[in-house]
């Protein structure tokens, strides 16, 4: 790897522990606009954190299934926090029956079974009347590609994503250690011998690059974007510009 990009990510690193170490940073939502009239209305983040809840079981079940059937990995199921859904909630100016990753994980496969595997998904999910959307995420900025596919429960939208292992490796958590026990030992470390890269770093870039307090100059943002660029760029694999991998 190029000198420039270790020093992007020794820079992103002392740049998000500035954040995380900061004394006034907590887990209270941050308004996007001060000035702003729009109110979250938390009842009803409340109410969607419990309805989340019963259908996490479900939407496991399903994964397990369908990783099984394609040589791929399903992560545990992750609940939005109600911490993190009344911050979603203000960032995007929405209510949380507009949040569609309450309940939420991780498939990862090779990256040439992904087309079946996203396939196999979204046409499963039509047959029990629980398809909502595919979407594909192509980030070329931060150079992260990867794929979504949300289920429609009652009165809640649930989340699938599915990465190439390399991906995942990269994307997944914002600790290696959890990384690690998703992929598994095997997985893992091929990744590692390969690219010399340390797991999962791209969340730390992306924390930077979300912030909306005015912590970073938009110099720093932008090194920060060049840096994740250069860490996720290394996971692409046979991946190009515009692919997709499910056609409705």
């Amino acid at each position: 790897m190029k000198l420039k990009t270790f020093y992007y990510l020794f820079l992103a690193m002392i740049l998000s522990c500035a954040y995380s170490c900061s004394s006034d940073d907590d887990l209270e939502p941050i308004l996007p606009d001060t000035s702003s009239t729009f109110t979250v209305d938390t009842a009803i983040v409340v109410q969607q954190v419990e309805i989340a809840s019963r259908y996490g079981a479900t939407l496991q079940h399903f994964a397990d299934s369908m990783a099984a059937l394609h040589g791929g990995k399903a992560s545990a199921i992750n609940y939005k926090t109600l911490e993190s859904a009344i911050r979603k909630c203000w960032t995007d100016s929405c209510q949380a029956t507009d949040l569609k990753d309450m309940v939420r994980l991780t498939i990862a496969c090779p990256f040439d079974s992904l087309e079946n595997m996203i396939t196999d998904i979204a046409n499963t999910a039509k047959r029990q009347n629980r398809f909502y959307r595919y979407n594909h995420q192509e980030t070329l900025a931060t150079g992260y590609w990867g794929d979504i596919v949300n289920l429609q429960y009652p009165d809640i939208v649930s989340e699938i994503q599915i990465k190439s292992f390399w991906m995942a490796y990269g994307t997944y958590g914002n600790e290696p250690e959890l990384t690690r026990a998703f992929l598994g030992d095997s997985i893992y470390y091929t990744i590692q011998n390969a690219t010399h890269l340390e797991a999962s770093q791209s969340h730390v870039f992306y924390e930077i690059d979300r912030d909306i307090t005015g912590r970073y100059s938009e110099e720093e943002k932008a090194i920060n974007r060049q840096a994740n660029y250069d860490y996720c760029h290394a996971f692409w694999e046979k991946y190009i510009e515009g692919m997709t991998f499910y056609n409705e």
